[in-house]
């Protein structure tokens, strides 16, 4: 190689090299946001140290939101510490997730420690927890939702209890509620979630419902509601249970005078 163009070639690693040790754990953390926000699942890898605990678990949820469309990712700073060779990130993060089958907008927050090491001359991201803020779009909580108005539907008061956290608020009110709708009306039960609010494993839903109530008393009313309600569901013992619902009324029986 002639010495002008080996000079050049020398220069150029040092330049590339030179940029690596300038960039900053920071930096790293909005190259992650940036790929995966576009779906770039190589670059978000490769801002991981391998040998990260979990490694399998992070690769496999980075790999599964880049099948979502439109992710939106952003990932806020909030405290950064240096300890020895190590920084330590305190992050605040907002993930939105879209469906491919205009299924509920899915939005996700989280607080996330990050720890940044240079490895090779490069930031790598060397800690990450919780690794649930990677996962992929998980849409059970939904067909739950549609289980339970199944049950209601079914007038299967028993089944549709039981989609209830025991140790919920007015869980006894609830109870005597469903117990009152199923036996005394014919039901008709449609709920369509509109959107879905995660944050520390716990699912706050926004929920459209259409409940149709026909009395099988004599000539007794048939009473329709439209209501949007507020639910909360939570995995206990391995399945999604309702461990909050606003406005509670939505479930009293139908009014006969």
């Amino acid at each position: 190689m002639p010495t002008t163009a080996r000079r050049l070639a020398v220069l150029t690693v040092i330049a590339v090299a030179g940029a690596l040790a300038a960039e900053t754990p920071a930096d790293q953390i909005d190259f992650l946001a940036t790929a995966l926000q576009r779906g770039d699942t190589q670059t978000a890898l490769s801002l991981f140290d391998p040998r990260i605990a979990d490694f399998a678990g992070i690769r496999r949820g980075i790999e599964a939101l880049a099948l979502m469309p439109n992710t939106s990712c952003d990932i806020e700073i909030e405290r950064t510490t240096k300890q020895g060779d190590a920084f330590q990130l305190e992050t605040q993060w907002k993930l939105a997730l879209n469906s491919r089958d205009n299924g509920p907008l899915v939005t996700r927050t989280e607080h996330v420690s990050i720890s940044l090491r240079q490895i090779d001359g490069a930031w790598k991201i060397v800690a990450f927890m919780p690794v649930r803020i990677l996962a992929g779009r998980d849409d059970t909580v939904f067909t739950r939702i549609a289980a339970f108005a199944g049950n209601l539907s079914e007038n299967d008061g028993p089944e549709a209890l039981a989609f209830f956290d025991s140790a919920i608020h007015q869980y006894g009110e609830i109870s005597n509620d469903i117990d009152a709708l199923v036996n005394q009306s014919d039901v008709l039960c449609a709920i369509d979630v509109i959107d879905d609010n995660q944050s520390g494993g716990i699912h706050k839903l926004d929920t459209d419902w259409f409940l149709q109530l026909k009395s099988r008393a004599d000539l007794g009313p048939t009473e329709r509601r439209r209501e949007r309600v507020q639910l909360q569901m939570e995995l206990i013992k391995g399945k999604w249970k309702i461990t909050g619902i606003t406005p509670l009324d939505i479930l009293a029986p139908i009014q006969v005078n």
